[in-house]
Parts: C-alpha cells; sequence; structure tokens
C-alpha cells in the first residue's frame, strides 16, 4: 500500500524514499507508527508535492495524506476485504500485530 500511495500521490517509487530498507518500515511498525503519519512526516521533511492534484484552485492544496487516501489505496491494492480486515487495519494505524 506504501508503493501505492507514493506512485499515486508523489509520483515516486519506494527505492525513492528511506523506506526502500524493510528495517525502516518495522521500526515504525513497532513504534506504533500510524501509515499515515510515517509518510506525512516524510512529506514534511522533504517538502514533496503531491503530483495528483490538478489545476488552479483559491484553496491551498495539502501535500499530506489523508485517511480518504488510505481507504482508496486499500481497495486499490486489494485489501479492502473482510478477511483480515481488522488486522490490516490496526497495522495502518500503528497498533501492533497479534
Amino acid at each position: 500500500m506504501l508503493t501505492y500511495l507514493l506512485e499515486q500521490h508523489y509520483g515516486l517509487v519506494l527505492s525513492d524514499t528511506e523506506f526502500s530498507d524493510d528495517a525502516v518500515i518495522h521500526e515504525h511498525i513497532d513504534a506504533g507508527i500510524s501509515l499515515a503519519d510515517a509518510l506525512n512526516f516524510t512529506v514534511e521533511k522533504f517538502d514533496l508535492a503531491r503530483t495528483d492534484h490538478r489545476g488552479f484552485s483559491c484553496q491551498e492544496q495539502s501535500p499530506f495524506i489523508t485517511s480518504i487516501d488510505i481507504l482508496r489505496a486499500r481497495r486499490a491494492t486489494g485489501l479492502m476485504t473482510r478477511m483480515g480486515y481488522q488486522t490490516i487495519t490496526s497495522v495502518i494505524r500503528g497498533g501492533k500485530q497479534a
């Protein structure tokens, strides 16, 4: 799902980020950091701009990932299923795996 979010919203591949190292991902999970928080920290740290925002808007467009983006990514990657739903939700929110 992280790969999808990076490609869809920032035009990046996983190897362009610190998340290309599995140990970094495990550290975030073990620390209870949610997927959105981990990704948004990277967005802020490197001043990333979303590539999926089109056109001009009089309102400032946030570069950060939202819960709606997470839900859309879950659907697009096939993780919006009943089987394992609670486990996936827990991990995304930064919870510990059972």
